[in-house]
């Protein structure tokens, strides 16, 4: 069968070490195998890294076993000395001339050698840290909405019917009504008096005028907010009045 690498390894990874076995051809024409076992530590792998470039291995093939493959395929790929090929398990065993299922780093070089191995597509690091970033995002984003769930069973357990008064349970005024309940307030009428104040519960009610011109006439401005205050302190006083940060 024709040879395409002449020099080639083929790894078996594992949670904390990996068998890394190469395949030579001296000038005399004559097959070698160096086969050596390394830690995944970082300080292994670079070791292992060292070691390869020594031999003049021009191509690694290793298979895709979790996550473990990928500490050891970014050590090595950084090196940008090596042709890296990621081949898939199930391509592996369809591949005849093996009785046994066992799959270990010789049996993978043997392939490699003879070009056998079809790589898997692996995206550039660039690629690869934007895909981790998105997929936390979308599993930080599913949690949140797993907890909200679970807050909103619990208070229909409770007959709590929060749903139905607020349009979001956790927005702004959906947690000033969960920090009261658990203030243990159970009257809306007894209310924080910054609550009352800047809902217009009380006298100063945000609805009243100033410099109105009578009973035809139109308002100058309105008062919405109690003097010496800016709109964004009017706004922002109930959620620190019961503890709570208005940005969030």
């Amino acid at each position: 069968m024709r040879i395409v690498y002449k020099r080639c390894c083929g790894m078996d990874v594992h949670k904390d070490s990996v068998t890394a076995c190469v395949l030579l051809i001296d000038e005399n024409g004559e097959f070698r195998e160096q086969k050596r076992h390394f830690s995944t530590m970082t300080r292994g792998l670079r070791e292992m890294s060292a070691w390869l470039a020594g031999l003049g291995v021009e191509a690694i093939a290793m298979e895709a076993t979790g996550v473990y493959w990928k500490p050891v395929w970014n050590i090595l790929e950084a090196e940008q000395k090596f042709q890296m090929l990621l081949v898939n398990a199930h391509h592996i065993k369809q591949v005849p001339g093996r009785k046994t299922d066992q799959k270990d780093a010789a049996w993978i070089a043997d392939l490699l050698q003879h070009g056998l191995l079809k790589g898997s597509f692996v995206p550039p690091p660039v690629i690869r840290r934007l895909r981790d970033l998105t997929r936390m995002r979308v599993k930080v984003r599913q949690m949140l909405a797993s907890f909200a769930n679970r807050i909103q069973k619990v208070l229909e357990d409770a007959n709590i019917k929060l749903g139905s008064v607020a349009s979001d349970v956790l927005g702004v005024s959906g947690r000033h009504m969960l920090h009261a309940m658990v203030e243990g307030q159970q009257d809306a009428g007894s209310r924080d008096p910054a609550l009352n104040h800047a809902s217009g519960a009380d006298g100063d009610s945000t609805n009243s005028t100033e410099g109105c011109g009578g009973s035809g006439g139109g308002c100058s401005r309105r008062r919405d907010r109690s003097p010496g205050r800016t709109r964004e302190e009017s706004f922002a006083s109930p959620g620190r009045a019961l503890g709570y940060d208005p940005r969030y």
